[in-house]
């Protein structure tokens, strides 16, 4: 409950406490006298709702007649009063002060910096979330707090940030310069600015990731990991039921097989690569699911998760790049079925944060 909502559910419960105030025996008046039961309370909630109706609706009429209507206290008055800050209320918006907002900017640096140099394969992938959840809130903050025809803003925005946790590791240290300048300049903004709101822009040109469709690409080869991978999202999906996993084996006889992949890889946002020689081998796999995803990483920020089945060529390939959840070293055909369970479990509970 936000700071307005919980100041309309307060003057409500404090209507109770206006109470009328009989006049004393042989005293006739020709106006009614209330008082406060709890003073304390009451004017307390007086000050905070007027307090924050001149640090976001100073410019708006209600507000004056708020603060006219606080010279009489009626249980008319009042009603009327709650009744303005409820006409408000789609218009609020709370908006962090600048200490607050440089501490969160510094926390998610701290938890990204903290995991990057991890050297479980498992914990770089998570690295990469941290880096992303860290590098969109940035965004965010400048872009409202300094604008985006700052010079270090621009330069700050433009750094390809695809790659896995090794990359962003090195594009970190990269951009780190310009969102050092950024803070100093959201701790002293331009004169010009008048107020620092941080809210979503509308239209940046930076496109944020929309993590709830799964792509799983594999060679039909490897169909029994398929379904030992489709067990464990399917009790993974009980929970997050957001979340959407497609594969082919989802394409309906009588479709139009080809357009429904390219339809399914569209709307990715995440990938899992089942790897192995014959995911490797596959011509249809290279040349027309891969191209597309990784365009799509490049462009959009699509998530990949090479899972590597078996021994084969995986860092000589155009995946060579990307975190793989287990080591070439030890994939999944090397393992026990019990072994195979951690991963995936493993795997998943690290998953749901992105989600």
């Amino acid at each position: 409950m936000n700071k307005l909502e919980t100041l309309i559910q307060e003057g409500k419960e404090l209507y109770a406490d206006i109470v009328y105030v009989e006049p004393p025996e042989n005293v006739f008046r020709t106006y009614d006298v209330y008082e406060i039961v709890d003073k304390e309370r009451y004017f307390l909630w007086l000050n905070q709702s007027k307090n924050l109706l001149n640090k976001y609706f100073h410019e708006n009429p209600l507000t004056n007649d708020f603060v006219e209507l606080s010279k009489k206290i009626t249980p008319d008055t009042h009603l009327q009063m709650v009744a303005i800050l409820e006409i408000l209320r789609e218009e609020y918006e709370e908006k962090p002060d600048v200490s607050e907002v440089l501490q969160k900017l510094e926390q998610l640096e701290d938890a990204y910096t903290h995991i990057k140099d991890n050297e479980s394969g498992g914990m770089q992938f998570y690295a990469i979330q941290h880096f992303h959840e860290w590098y969109e809130y940035a965004i965010k903050v400048f872009y409202n707090a300094i604008g985006e025809s700052d010079p270090d803003f621009q330069h700050f925005k433009s750094v390809d940030i695809s790659g896995n946790s090794y990359v962003l590791s090195h594009v970190y240290d990269f951009i780190h310069a310009s969102y050092v300048v950024l803070k100093e300049k959201l701790k002293n903004p331009p004169k010009s600015t008048k107020s620092i709101q941080f809210v979503l822009p509308k239209n940046t040109n930076i496109q944020y990731v929309d993590k709830k469709s799964i792509f799983i690409s594999y060679s039909h080869q490897d169909k029994k990991y398929l379904e030992w991978l489709q067990k464990h999202l399917k009790a993974f999906q009980r929970q997050n039921r957001q979340i959407e996993v497609w594969d082919d084996t989802k394409i309906k006889a009588g479709d139009k097989w080809k357009k429904e992949i390219e339809s399914a890889l569209e709307k990715a946002s995440v990938a899992f690569l089942l790897v192995s020689k014959d995911f490797l081998a596959s011509d249809f796999v290279m040349d027309e699911e891969i191209p597309k995803l990784l365009q799509k990483c490049s462009e959009e920020g699509t998530l990949f998760i090479p899972i590597i089945l078996t021994p084969c060529l995986f860092e000589d390939s155009p995946l060579g790049d990307f975190q793989a959840i287990n080591t070439p070293d030890t994939p999944l055909s090397s393992m026990s079925e019990t072994e195979v369970d951690q991963v995936f479990v493993n795997f998943l509970k690290q998953l749901k944060d992105i989600f």
